[in-house]
């Protein structure tokens, strides 16, 4: 069966980076697994200084954005996942950022079954045909989204693996404010390198895929910064708070997914 297996960095308020192990022409990296990122894109060392810079760009951050060079790269796999001449983007080391991501410029050809109760992704393996598929919406850099409804109300989900916690619009909390009690504040980092204090709440009477999830911790940021740059608009980004407590399976080719079950 071919699989990616899936190493958890943890914190103590709940939020986790989630990273998976990858080789670039014989060269060993580990990467944060980032289903929220379009580009996937690798910080510079020695050997990765060699690349022949093809031009630069920018990403966009929760907070900033990024400037990055584009570099393409012979060959780089993933467990199963193998790609040649692929291009990915180059960032300067920064502390305490990774900047090592995964993103769906490679995923976007696979099925995924991202298994959170066995740390594992299942790569191109399909699952029970008599279960309902969801309609999967892609942007145009294959961000995918999900329904999500929160005491009833229907709101844009990313879902993004790369996030360690959940992320609502602060907009979108002052308007559903009976779902959202606040707790505190927690210090985010988005991509950039940008950190920030934001508010953090606990989260009510969520459900996405009929599935309804229990209260956990989210934080609450403007997202009119990334709004900005998208063409779909986003109220939530799901992060490992949210989506660690199921299973999940996503048909990025065929534009389905569904949530396997839920973890307890």
């Amino acid at each position: 069966m071919k699989e990616i297996g899936l190493n958890l960095k943890t914190d103590k308020d709940g939020s986790a980076e989630v990273f998976v192990e990858g080789v670039i022409c014989g060269n060993k990296y580990r990467f944060l697994l980032d289903t929220g990122s379009a580009k996937s894109t690798i910080t510079t060392d020695n050997y990765i200084a060699t690349f022949t810079s093809l031009g630069e760009s920018t990403g966009t951050g929760v907070f900033a954005t990024i400037r990055e060079q584009e570099i393409n790269i012979p060959h780089i796999e993933v467990g199963p996942i193998s790609k040649r001449n692929f291009k990915m983007y180059r960032t300067e080391e920064k502390e305490n950022v990774t900047k090592n991501l995964i993103g769906m410029d490679f995923l976007k050809d696979h099925s995924l079954q991202i298994c959170f109760d066995s740390n594992k992704v299942l790569v191109d393996h399909q699952v029970d045909v008599d279960v309902p598929l969801n309609d999967l919406v892609l942007g145009n850099k294959y961000h995918p989204y999900v329904d999500v409804r929160i005491g009833g109300k229907k709101a844009s989900g990313v879902f993004d693996t790369g996030a360690g916690m959940t992320v609502v619009d602060l907009q979108f909390i002052k308007s559903n404010s009976a779902h959202f009690e606040e707790i505190g504040t927690s210090v985010g980092t988005d991509s950039s390198g940008t950190t920030r204090e934001t508010p953090m709440f606990l989260m009510n009477n969520m459900a996405i895929g009929n599935y309804e999830f229990p209260s956990h911790r989210v934080v609450g940021v403007d997202l009119s910064h990334v709004n900005a740059s998208t063409e779909i608009p986003m109220d939530l980004i799901l992060g490992y708070t949210t989506v660690s407590k199921a299973n999940w399976f996503f048909n990025f080719p065929e534009k389905k997914w569904r949530i396997l079950k839920l973890i307890k």
